[in-house]
């Protein structure tokens, strides 16, 4: 349960909060804030992303068992790049 917390259920509070920034009116923070708030929240992701990749590469060279759950938590930070130029454009 202590994995599934740091490596899935604390790494998705960035894609929650990109998707959480989309359905905020426009009145509550503005249009250019929002997407300043937006584009920083897509920057701390990718910047944790490319942490964790480098820590998944180390762990896999180790052949560890906690190589999925590094995997995983690089899916999942990835996933608020994906929203801002995929899906919420």
């Amino acid at each position: 349960m202590k994995k599934f917390l740091g490596h899935v259920a604390l790494p998705s509070l960035a894609p929650l909060a990109l998707i959480a920034l989309w359905f905020t009116p426009k009145s509550t923070f503005g249009c250019a804030n929002r997407g300043w708030m937006a584009l920083g929240v897509v920057f701390a992701s990718a910047m944790a992303a490319a942490a964790v990749a480098v820590k998944a590469r180390h762990e896999r060279k180790r052949r560890s068992a906690d190589y999925p759950w590094w995997t995983m938590s690089l899916l999942v930070l990835i996933l608020p790049v994906t929203l801002l130029f995929g899906m919420l454009r």
